[in-house]
């Protein structure tokens, strides 16, 4: 059994990826995230002006404990051949948060990226934001809310929001920007 790249090092089940079929493995071989920030209709100018030579600098937040962070890092950031042989996006991730310092320190060690001090400190420096904690969840609109008004894509991995309140602020902020 190898080790999933998380920062929390959970296994996952079996063999090479060749052997792996589930919807999980189906969605990172199939690189979604990267089609659903590169097709995203309403990108901001910076992102807009894109060469489809350039990478989509990506910025990821909310990376242990219960965080799909390094999945969709070592898609985008391949740092182990045996896991993920080479890249398959036009993404790259530059920079990293985490509210626990050094959570992010290895995470950005392991993925070949920059920590930042504060969550809204990427806001000039990435074209798209992927946050990915569980557990921060509640917090995800207060953390998306820079990126969203200057009109950086964010993805969302699971769940999309703790309420549907919640939700309908985050969908009627997007649109706003």
């Amino acid at each position: 059994m190898k080790l999933c790249p998380s920062t929390n090092g959970a296994k996952y089940g079996g063999g090479t990826m060749e052997h792996r079929l589930s919807r999980r493995s189906f969605f990172g071989t199939a690189a979604v995230a990267g089609e659903v920030l590169a097709s995203t209709k309403q990108v901001s100018a910076k992102s807009k002006n894109i060469l489809k030579t350039d990478f989509i600098k990506v910025g990821m937040m909310c990376l242990g404990g219960v965080s799909h962070a390094g999945w969709w890092a070592a898609t985008i950031n391949p740092v182990d051949p045996n896991i993920w042989p080479s890249r398959s996006t036009r993404m790259i991730v530059t920079h990293c948060w985490d509210s626990r310092p050094e959570t992010a320190k290895r995470f950005a060690e392991k993925f070949k990226c920059k920590v930042v001090k504060d969550y809204y400190d990427m806001v000039d420096k990435v074209d798209a934001i992927i946050i990915a904690g569980y557990y921060e969840s509640y917090w995800w609109l207060e953390l998306s809310t820079p990126y969203l008004e200057a009109g950086i894509p964010v993805y969302f991995d699971r769940p999309f929001a703790p309420s549907m309140k919640k939700a309908k602020e985050t969908v009627a902020l997007a649109k706003k920007h």
